[in-house]
């Protein structure tokens, strides 16, 4: 009997590790810090964040301003991740336009655009270029207290565009286009007939040639091997915002993101940018935690301004939460306005906190 007795036990106490200790989701926010934000701002803004119940937070500012931020948000048991745009940089662009992306047309970035002037994708192959973000990263790495880097356009440009975009620049994407289809930087097609023995641009259809297709996926990836090496090396946590799940990503812009060695992915799941309704978080958090590297946490990635209507914000997070998500990442709030939708967010923190 005493057998059996222990054998129950014993089961019990496993149902306890698998389900009563279940980690609490925790709850993000994307915020941008400019120049014009003084002290008191950002005392404003952090006491707001808290109030919220989030304790996370995604910084996007230089690094005076990450250690400013920093100082204020330790106080609130806040954590801060450096938000750095990997390879969509304005800077690096200028000062070094012979390193922006190529199209299948030959064309470069710094001869015409891709949709938006602030496009300026470089070339993930190139070794300046990765030499570039990695010393970038180990600066940011040495900020005390700075938790994490959170990468952020580590990708080419939109092959395909979300759905939803398209009557807004005037695209009908079925098929990957040549004029947006970038990966053909002169380096990037050497490095590939040398392995292969082809110029890319002799490929004659492109689009479904996996070897090729793969080859300039693994460009981005091998970077982000690269930079999680550092970031290890200074016990931060590596995260990444990236379209909704890999298969989607790895079609729409060249981004490989299910091998990639991330503590925590942040899929981007702007359902109205799809023509999708609330339940498609579900479907796509679902697919993330099945499909992406076995370490990897999944926060779920909110477009606030998509979600309007009262009510909507929580059933969005319940949505997620339910379907595996282990938290809640919002975007396009700012803690020092007026907005209504700050207190639904907090109540829907409060009611997965207790």
């Amino acid at each position: 009997m005493n057998k059996y007795f222990f054998g129950l036990i014993f089961i019990l106490f496993i149902s306890c590790q698998t389900h009563h200790f279940k980690d609490k989701p925790s709850f993000w926010l994307w915020l941008t810090i400019n120049n014009n934000y003084s002290d008191g701002d950002i005392d404003k803004a952090i006491k707001k964040i808290n109030h919220a119940g989030i304790k996370n937070i995604i910084v996007n500012t230089d690094s005076a301003g990450l250690e400013k931020i920093i100082r204020k948000a330790v106080r609130y048991n806040i954590d801060v991740y450096a938000w750095f745009i990997a390879l969509n940089r304005n800077d690096l662009a200028k000062a070094h336009p012979e390193w922006l992306s190529v199209n299948h047309q030959g064309k470069s970035l710094a001869e015409q655009k891709a949709y938006v002037d602030y496009y300026k994708f470089l070339c993930p192959a190139i070794p300046q270029v990765r030499d570039s973000i990695k010393d970038k990263i180990k600066s940011l790495c040495k900020i005390k207290e700075l938790k994490g880097i959170h990468l952020d356009y580590i990708r080419y440009v939109d092959a395909i565009l979300p759905i939803g975009l398209w009557n807004k620049y005037n695209v009908v994407q079925d098929r990957v286009y040549p004029q947006f289809d970038y990966g053909y930087h002169p380096y990037l097609r050497q490095k590939y007939q040398q392995k292969y023995g082809i110029d890319p641009l002799k490929i004659k259809d492109s689009e479904h040639d996996k070897q090729w297709n793969q080859f300039r996926l693994d460009q981005v990836t091998e970077l982000v091997f690269q930079i999680d090496t550092i970031t290890k090396k200074y016990n931060k946590k590596l995260t990444a915002a990236v379209f909704p799940t890999p298969a989607m990503s790895a079609k729409m812009v060249y981004q490989d993101w299910g091998k990639w060695p991330l503590d925590i992915a942040f899929p981007m799941l702007y359902h109205n940018f799809y023509n999708e309704n609330i339940n498609w978080i579900g479907k796509m958090v679902e697919i993330d935690t099945s499909t992406s590297h076995h370490d990897t946490k999944i926060v779920a990635g909110f477009f606030v301004p998509n979600l309007k209507q009262p009510g909507k914000i929580s059933k969005a997070v319940n949505t997620a939460l339910k379907n595996g998500a282990a938290g809640i990442s919002f975007f396009g709030l700012n803690p020092l306005e007026d907005d209504t939708r700050w207190e639904e967010i907090a109540e829907v923190i409060k009611q997965n906190k207790s």
